[in-house]
C-alpha cells in the first residue's frame, strides 16, 4: 500500500494505491475517480465530472 498523487485533465488529488508487479495492468478504482471529482459513464465508457452536492449545516450554541 502506498500513496499517489494523480492529475488528468487539470485535476489533481492524491489517493492510496496497490502496488504490484511490473507486468500486472494498472487499474484506475472508483475510490481515485471520486478523489479526482470523476465517475465513468457505463453507457459511453467515458470519464464526467460527478455533480457535487453541498450540503448546509447549520451550527446552534
Amino acid at each position: 500500500m502506498s500513496e499517489c498523487i494523480f492529475e488528468l485533465d487539470g485535476r489533481r488529488a492524491t489517493s492510496p494505491v496497490v502496488l504490484g508487479e511490473t507486468e500486472d495492468e494498472a487499474l484506475l478504482g472508483a475510490v481515485t475517480l471520486e478523489t479526482l471529482g470523476l465517475m465513468l459513464n457505463p453507457l459511453s465508457r467515458t470519464l464526467q465530472p460527478m455533480r457535487m452536492v453541498l450540503a448546509s449545516v447549520t451550527f446552534t450554541s
